[in-house]
């Protein structure tokens, strides 16, 4: 039975290994892409689990910043209609 606990604790700090990593990988690959295809600086300030907050992009032909407060990627609340958050 020990090992049962074992391999399970394992198993999800691999998990939670893969997902940070993941995370990770999902905002450097943004950010590059904004910085190559847009010419502009993408910053993030908090990417959770299926939102994104404080999202601003810095063009640098035309020194405009676009901020964004909060992105909503997936709302299970949906079905009551969209949210008023921008």
């Amino acid at each position: 039975m020990p090992l049962f606990f074992s391999a399970l604790l394992v198993l999800l700090l691999v998990a939670l290994s893969a997902l940070f990593l993941g995370r990770w990988l999902v905002v450097r690959l943004a950010t590059k892409w904004c910085q190559r295809k847009l010419q502009a600086e993408l910053k993030i300030g908090s990417f959770r689990f299926f939102w994104i907050q404080n999202v601003s992009l810095k063009f640098q032909q035309h020194q405009q910043t676009v901020t964004l407060c909060g992105i909503v990627l997936w709302r299970s609340a949906y079905q009551n209609g969209p949210t008023e958050s921008f």
